[in-house]
């Protein structure tokens, strides 16, 4: 083993280690938690399912080592690291198979690392790295797909066996994440007609090919099998149409979010995302290769075109739905892009005719001032202050009752924490967004106010309906736990983060009750801890915090409305300031004393 090799795995083992150091170790923030159950229960998470992420994220459970929470991260840890990797072996591959003579050692040496460097901190991958997701297992199959597809394209006859591992592959990313599996059949196609137009007169190979595709999509199989032996599922796997209406998530666009817009603004979205994610030397290096290519031979013409064809049409996977930089799951959907934008484009650079332009070349794509700015903040994924508040959201319920919940940190941290902890096995969890499906209404057959039978109520849509049915049932029985005042007009006990439904006392306050005790412990967790990526952390505490604040307002409690609204607001703004005092007239503004987060 060489000296550059023992450093190249060296410089994976940090990362490893500094990605652990931070990752996250509870509740965090949108659906974390509820894959986090899915791996620790072998179960199924939200459509298609990810079963792929649920085995392996149950072998990381049986490691030793901190909360389960952790152990998954440690899948996406591997991942992100994997793809690293997998970017600066292609990155140098490519170098290598289009330069007419060896590459220089000081290139040789530096083009992996940069390559793999600036793909492990490009925002889609890192705002990914060391939190429960399944991105980056799917980027790094990804990576493997495009590997495997380059030395099919650039081999002489064409290796069969590169094309299936590309295509089981593939699969795989596509069983995990469709838009990552979508952007692999891009390259395959911009390898195929540029490089590789022989495979439309070899049938078999083809067929071939679509065989191993299919065989990396079989592992939806888990799905049913695991629902038939009674693991938890985001729906009923079992019977046909129920398999595939999982898997497409036709039951769960109410829950999906917003589509993306016309094609044209979609494109002009990714396009303006793309330089500030993979940096602007990389779109040099894309430059300089087509350039390379007007003197080369035809046979490397045609590997830099399906190099380039695939940069471009690797964005199919991003077309899917709006670049939101905010939201660290809609950027994970330019992946693909980034990770080809980046190594083809450093290859690119490698190439330049003078060593030393090609060595600066190299630097500026490992030290993206845009990814560089926002690194610290994207990878201290651990959140202190969301451990906290999960806690206080499954405490504070009464025993037996109904808990109706809205938002999607506090379903995924109910979901983690039952399936994890066995925490709060009295209380009947209801999430309104999935109050139309039928197999949630059957998670509710244990508790006594409920059969699993759907019951409809008043209401302007099924979602609300359905809600409204719910309380219907459980009103005479058990105590209803509200999360936000759409279903109770914001009467009932207030018991930290929650409405306790009860005529009798419904402008009360709980304060003795364990949530309200946990208020300020929370609050200085908020103030001493990371704000979160794009301060993620301290928006899901303030949204929670705020409207509690003005439940307190409203009855009366006007100083611990204050408090409530001054611990809210870490670090605001002048304006932040001005728009929640008046949006909460009856807090006195001079009895808001804002907090201040401490450095670090």
């Amino acid at each position: 083993m060489t000296v550059v090799h023992r450093v190249q795995q060296g410089a994976l083992l940090v990362a490893i280690a500094i990605l652990a150091f931070f990752s996250v170790s509870g509740p965090h923030a949108f659906d974390t938690g509820e894959l986090v159950a899915a791996a620790f229960m072998l179960g199924g998470s939200h459509p298609p399912g990810q079963p792929l992420h649920a085995i392996i994220g149950f072998a990381a459970t049986l490691i030793p080592l901190g909360p389960a929470a952790f152990r998954v991260s440690l899948v996406s840890i591997s991942g992100a690291v994997a793809a690293a990797a997998l970017a600066g072996s292609f990155a140098r591959r490519i170098a290598e198979r289009l330069s007419d003579s060896p590459l220089p050692p000081s290139i040789s040496t530096a083009l992996p690392f940069a390559a793999g460097f600036a793909v492990l901190i490009a925002p889609p991958v890192l705002r990914q790295a060391n939190r429960p997701e399944v991105y980056t297992l799917a980027l790094s199959l990804f990576g493997v797909a495009c590997l495997s597809l380059f030395d099919w394209a650039s081999s002489e006859r064409g290796k069969s066996g590169s094309l299936l591992a590309a295509a089981f592959a593939g699969g795989l990313a596509a069983s995990l994440h469709p838009p990552h599996g979508l952007a692999a059949i891009g390259v395959g196609a911009a390898f195929a007609v540029t490089a590789r137009r022989d495979l439309f007169r070899r049938p078999r190979v083809l067929a071939s090919a679509a065989g191993a595709c299919l065989s990396g999509l079989s592992v939806l199989v888990y799905l049913p099998i695991r629902a038939a032996a009674g693991a938890p599922m985001w729906g009923n796997p079992t019977s046909l149409a129920g398999f595939f209406d999982y898997v497409t998530g036709a039951a769960y666009q109410h829950n999906l979010g917003t589509g993306a817009g016309t094609f044209g603004d979609q494109l002009m979205e990714v396009a303006r995302y793309l330089p500030y994610a993979a940096g602007a030397v990389p779109f040099f290096g894309l430059y300089a290769l087509a350039r390379f290519s007007r003197g080369a031979v035809v046979g490397q013409r045609r590997i830099v075109a399906a190099l380039l064809g695939a940069a471009v049409l690797a964005v199919t996977g991003a077309m899917v739905t709006p670049i939101d930089p905010v939201i660290p799951d809609m950027v994970a959907y330019a992946g693909p892009a980034v990770f080809l934008v980046i190594t083809v484009g450093a290859a690119g650079v490698a190439l330049l005719p003078r060593p030393r332009w090609a060595l600066v070349g190299l630097v500026g794509i490992a030290t993206s001032l845009f990814a560089l700015e926002a690194a610290p903040e994207a990878v201290r994924a651990d959140a202190p202050v969301l451990d906290a508040l999960g806690q206080s959201l499954t405490s504070a319920p009464p025993p037996r009752s109904l808990v109706i919940v809205t938002d999607d940190f506090t379903a995924s941290t109910w979901t983690m924490e039952r399936a994890v902890a066995g925490a709060r096995p009295d209380v009947a969890l209801f999430v309104s967004g999935l109050a139309s499906s039928s197999w949630h209404w059957r998670t509710l057959a244990s508790h006594a106010a409920f059969d699993g039978t759907p019951a409809s109520g008043p209401g302007r849509d099924p979602w609300q309906r359905f809600t409204r049915g719910a309380m219907q049932l459980a009103a005479p029985m058990v105590p209803i736990v509200i999360e936000t005042d759409e279903w109770s007009g914001g009467q009932g006990m207030l018991a930290g983060p929650y409405l306790v439904g009860d005529g009798r006392l419904r402008r009360a306050v709980l304060t003795g009750s364990t949530s309200e005790r946990l208020a300020e412990h929370i609050a200085r967790l908020a103030a001493e801890g990371p704000a979160g990526d794009e301060g993620v952390v301290h928006a899901i505490y303030r949204t929670y915090e705020v409207r509690r604040a003005r439940r307190l307002a409203l009855r009366r409690e006007t100083g611990a409305a204050s408090l409530a609204l001054s611990r809210a607001l870490i670090d605001p703004s002048p304006v932040e300031l001005a728009a929640l005092v008046a949006a909460h007239g009856a807090i006195n503004p001079a009895l808001i004393a804002p907090v201040v987060r401490k450095p670090g």
